[in-house]
């Protein structure tokens, strides 16, 4: 006996059984449209047209906000993307001065000379920012950071 008052998230283009009894949510694959068709043990089918939607970023959080370095360390800064559904999650980073601080495709800051620069994350339309303070001299001699 099939009914269409469950709703389902499916990979498009997939084929499911009824047995045992499906539940939701499922991951998708792709953004598109996909027709489902569910056939019963004894040959009654329905259909159902699935149309999967890009979820966009709403807000990326930076496990640090501010950050101090001397020349030539390092420090990994972590963004978290919301929602964690987002369709295409990729943080894209960037350093207002490379001169001063550059910063790698994983958010690894490193120290180039003295100054203070903003180390930016960014995914889709929405960014959050790090202020990186670098301090003259380097790790040899100092036991603890400023």
């Amino acid at each position: 006996n099939l009914t269409a008052a469950r709703q389902f998230f499916f990979i498009p283009a997939a084929s499911f059984s009824e047995q045992p009894p499906l539940s939701a949510p499922y991951r998708t694959a792709a953004v598109g449209n996909a027709t489902i068709t569910a056939t019963s043990a004894n040959g009654l089918t329905a259909t159902c047209a699935v149309s999967v939607v890009e979820t966009l970023p709403t807000s990326i959080e930076l496990n640090i906000k501010d950050m101090a370095l001397y020349v030539g360390q390092s420090e990994t800064i972590q963004a978290i993307v919301r929602p964690a559904s987002t369709t295409y999650p990729t943080v894209v980073w960037s350093s207002a001065d490379n001169s001063i601080a550059t910063v790698s495709p994983l958010g690894k800051v490193t120290g180039i000379k003295e100054g203070v620069v903003a180390i930016t994350a960014t995914c889709g339309n929405v960014s959050a920012t790090c202020i990186v303070t670098v301090n003259p001299g380097s790790l040899r001699g100092h036991h603890h950071l400023p």
